[in-house]
């Protein structure tokens, strides 16, 4: 559950800004572009810890901050196209370096160009 009165020192925007500069970090620094849903959380608190991340005049993990605003970590990565889930348990950068790898088996999918991005069907 997403709490609407949340009131954290950093905005959404920002946090999000924050988010994804780290897990990009993170999941870039694996040759598969992939990590372990829970290697990931703690990685990225211990790379963000010198961030400030104060609700009600106390600092808070990374982890908090994007429990508190999206309702889970999972939930963070199912908004946005540049992440995906594997086998429920891996987080896996999708972009133009990897998308072509033979780890996701694309032969079967359909790509579909959009304005903004393009879907993966």
């Amino acid at each position: 559950m997403v709490h609407k009165y949340s009131q954290w020192n950093i905005s959404k925007s920002k946090g999000d800004e924050i988010a994804h500069k780290y897990i990009t970090e993170c999941l870039c620094e694996n040759e598969r572009y992939r990590m372990n849903i829970k290697e990931l959380i703690n990685l990225l608190n211990i790379k963000t810890k010198h961030i400030n991340f104060i609700n009600r005049n106390q600092k808070k993990p990374f982890s908090v901050y994007i429990k508190d605003i999206y309702g889970s970590f999972i939930q963070f990565i199912d908004n946005h196209l540049n992440y995906g889930i594997m086998d429920n348990s891996y987080v896996v950068l999708i972009n133009h370096k990897n998308i072509n790898s033979t780890q996701f088996n694309i032969n079967t999918w359909e790509m579909i160009k959009t304005e903004e991005d393009f879907i993966l069907v």
